[in-house]
């Protein structure tokens, strides 16, 4: 694997973006930041448009939907120990989730998006403000769209059932488990679900797109923390990120990671999806077991192995092995596609050698 050859210098045109991005009123402040396996070669921040937040390289983001790959890497890890298998059926573990047709879905179907399962079956927990048991609750009564398999939805409902998986097998809920078997062994301190004293202090405002009204206000911001979302609730910083990216840049390449073995690595990060179409789109899919995977949502230059997740908030955490590279962009608009970050990464891409 090539080293990245890259400069400040070199990266002139990605921060160029950025702050075009936030003037086009595209992003909020944000944190951009560029590695390879071993170094942090560009760590830039830039203010809102009107200046009122400005923040600084240890600023706490949520990252929304990058909190899928950290699932999918804990259950990769219970593959790993022999406790559990892809092809598992749910209820083999969840038993109570085996009704209304959904008895053939398997671990694979959840961590793939293929799984069937129709979101809005948690649009009462939400209206009502239930805890995260009534939201697993709601999934394990959900309804199906179409048979597992067949077809390709983005389904954020499916990852409580990934939570409980990786609860029942390992004895602790899932956000102990990811700091115990992640965050500490990469030492990444500014990843959690919630944060309070000093660190507290450093989460970055969340601000809605008129038509979204999740996380408005502090007392709707509240009740998303305290439900630990396991699809989209995680918060970090970029430098905690860009651990996470060069673990997986150097288990990928055989110098090891304490979070996953080469061959885990390779196969939750190859594509899964091969052939099968969106719902409703008929776009073809572009997912691993929990990442995805360069498609037509991603408009992202570069080589077939790569891999990473956007969020909700316009973030984006993107690894390319061939180039050597963990990009990340977080910025905190809820309800923006994350179009800046993707210029971003593209002008990265384009100036390495």
């Amino acid at each position: 694997m090539p080293k990245t050859d890259l400069k400040r210098k070199d990266l002139r045109a990605a921060v160029a973006a950025m702050h075009a991005g936030i003037e086009r009123k595209e992003a909020g402040a944000s944190v951009l930041a560029v590695a390879n396996s071993s170094d942090i070669l560009l760590l830039e921040s830039a203010p809102s448009l009107d200046g009122s937040e400005n923040p600084k390289e240890d600023s706490i983001f949520l990252l929304a939907s990058i909190t899928k790959p950290f699932m999918g890497t804990a259950a990769l890890q219970l593959v790993e120990q022999g406790r559990l298998l892809y092809s598992d059926r749910v209820s083999q573990h969840v038993p109570e989730f085996a009704c209304f047709g959904k008895q053939n879905i398997a671990l694979w179907h959840l961590l793939t998006h293929t799984s069937g399962l129709a979101d809005e079956a948690g649009e009462p927990v939400w209206a009502a403000s239930g805890d995260s048991q009534a939201h697993l609750d709601a999934t394990c009564r959900s309804f199906l769209h179409f048979a597992p398999g067949s077809e390709w939805e983005y389904c954020n409902t499916s990852w409580w059932l990934v939570g409980e998986i990786i609860r029942r097998l390992s004895g602790l809920p899932y956000p102990d488990y990811l700091r115990q078997g992640i965050f500490e062994p990469l030492g990444m301190r500014d990843t959690g679900f919630d944060f309070a004293g000093e660190a507290a202090g450093r989460m970055m405002p969340v601000h809605d797109l008129e038509e979204h009204g999740i996380v408005s206000d502090e007392e709707k911001l509240h009740y998303f923390k305290s439900i630990q979302m396991p699809a989209g609730g995680l918060w970090s910083t970029a430098l905690d990120l860009v651990k996470f990216g060069q673990a997986m840049l150097k288990g990928l390449a055989g110098n090891g990671t304490p979070v996953a073995s080469r061959a885990g690595i390779a196969t939750m990060t190859r594509l899964h999806t091969a052939g099968i179409r969106e719902r409703g789109s008929n776009n073809l899919a572009a997912y691993g077991l929990g990442w995805g995977k360069p498609g037509f949502h991603t408009n992202t230059i570069g080589s077939e192995r790569a891999f990473g997740h956007g969020g909700a908030t316009a973030t984006l955490l993107w690894i390319e092995p061939d180039y050597d590279l963990a990009f990340v962009y977080l910025t905190n608009l809820w309800g923006m596609d994350n179009r800046v970050a993707h210029m971003c990464l593209n002008a990265v891409l384009a100036a390495m050698a």
